[in-house]
């Protein structure tokens, strides 16, 4: 009877180890999946601001709209960094996770 209890818990041990492997290796995915997210939201919300922004007139003359392009940047900015943050909770947690499971 005890043999079987120390084979149950050798093997609780090898799955627990191996699954933090996996939680070691699949974190990193996902925060860096969000910091590159909110980069090109911030790199794009620039892009659309600049073209929002630029109307061509009844004398087909280019103007430049200076508050739409505002607003495009600020809000892209703001989610930009709403998807940085976010990344940046989740590798904060994964790694006090990690420092709990030693």
């Amino acid at each position: 009877m005890s043999s079987e209890f120390e084979d149950l818990l050798h093997s609780n041990n090898d799955s627990t180890a191996s699954s933090l492997d996996v939680i070691r290796s699949n974190t990193n995915r996902i925060h860096k999946l969000l910091y590159y997210t909110g980069l090109s939201i911030c790199g794009l919300a620039f892009i659309f601001g600049i073209v929002a922004a630029s109307e061509i007139d009844y004398y087909d003359e280019l103007e430049f709209t200076f508050s739409i392009a505002v607003q495009w940047w600020i809000g892209g900015f703001i989610t930009g960094i709403f998807f940085i943050a976010l990344g940046e909770i989740i590798k904060i947690l994964h790694d006090i996770r990690l420092k709990l499971n030693k």
